[in-house]
């Protein structure tokens, strides 16, 4: 982030005085916290504080501030620093320009008389979205914490690059810990009925934020609970007739009902959305139309198996071919090479 222009704004609330810390305006407030844009005035930056709202969770709070400080990836939101005032306790974390995806799909709602889609993304965009927050959320889980708040407003988009990072590990729990609060619309069914949660459970939020960037709408929205425990992942082609069918698939391997009839990693739901991008773009791709370079491997280090076909994945270095090969076969968890 570059230096700032001139002095901020002092604003009247809150009153608390954070040493090292000018505090610009409010960003927004749940029953938790509070979030301001701030400057660092030794850097001369704009960060975020983030204002611990109610004492009886501090001690989740100190947790967030351990467990974020594990996670050391360019899509997640790093902290810089954390501390107590006043009785309240704070983070400060770097601020990203722009806005979280929640607001992003809002923006294209409210363009509805200037647009044939309304509220959704193209194909092309979720998919670098997708597969940037399932890079974050895949480094999450290598070291044993599930985010398990995974929705719009905690995937944030820098206006200038169109960066993603994920953010909010502040109900980031490990794996062996009991389970808790939960984001309704976006809840996997085992944590609706307060079993045990795993990766799979994020798993589960992205498909539904997949679902959301397409179609303008949550899955299972304004439907209740029971909805997510009983019925049929819904259809992006329903709204979308344009895409591809295998999209379908994807997103209703992902929210299956059971964790381990979903997809075994985040990595492995942005793996398939790119490869249907791919084929959006460039065409079907089939394995004699590899380079030869890659063509020649042998076996892939990845395939997936779906009903629609099959997903080869080869790499060589640092490139890859994503391959989709057609037929019908059964939907199964993924192979990877030995």
């Amino acid at each position: 982030m570059g230096a700032t222009d001139g002095p901020f704004p002092i604003p009247r609330e809150p009153s608390y005085q954070f040493p090292g810390y000018r505090l610009v305006r409010q960003i927004s407030e749940t029953t938790m916290s509070s979030v301001y844009l701030a400057e660092d005035i030794d850097l001369r930056r704009h960060v975020v504080l983030k204002l611990l709202s109610r004492r009886p969770a501090a001690e989740r709070f100190k947790r967030e501030v351990v467990m974020a400080a594990r996670l050391d990836h360019p899509n997640i939101v790093p902290v810089y620093a954390s501390g107590e005032i006043g009785g309240r306790l704070y983070l400060v974390l770097r601020h990203v320009p722009g806005g979280d995806l929640g607001a992003l799909l809002r923006t294209r709602a409210s363009q509805q008389s200037r647009s044939a889609r309304p509220g959704r993304l193209d194909l092309h965009q979720t998919t670098g979205i997708i597969g940037q927050a399932a890079a974050a959320l895949d480094a999450a889980h290598r070291v044993g914490m599930v985010h398990r708040g995974v929705k719009p407003g905690n995937i944030l988009v820098d206006a200038h690059s169109g960066h993603v990072y994920l953010a909010d590990f502040g109900i980031a729990r490990a794996e062996s810990a009991e389970p808790g609060r939960f984001p309704g619309d976006y809840a996997a069914p085992e944590q609706v009925i307060g079993g045990p949660v795993d990766r799979r459970a994020d798993v589960y939020a992205l498909g539904a934020v997949l679902y959301e960037c397409l179609t303008g709408s949550k899955p299972y929205g304004g439907k209740g609970l029971t909805a997510v425990l009983w019925s049929p992942p819904p259809r992006v082609t329903d709204h979308c007739p344009e895409l591809d069918p295998r999209i379908d698939t994807i997103v209703a391997t992902a929210l299956a009902k059971r964790p381990e009839d979903r997809f075994a990693t985040c990595g492995e739901v942005a793996t398939a959305v790119a490869a249907l991008n791919g084929v959006a773009r460039h065409g079907h791709a089939t394995r004699r139309h590899l380079p030869a370079s890659l063509g020649t491997r042998g076996a892939p280090d990845a395939t997936a198996n779906t009903a629609a076909g099959r997903l080869l994945c080869f790499t060589q270095g640092s490139a890859s071919s994503l391959v989709w090969i057609d037929g019908a076969g059964p939907l199964g968890p993924p192979e990877r090479k030995r």
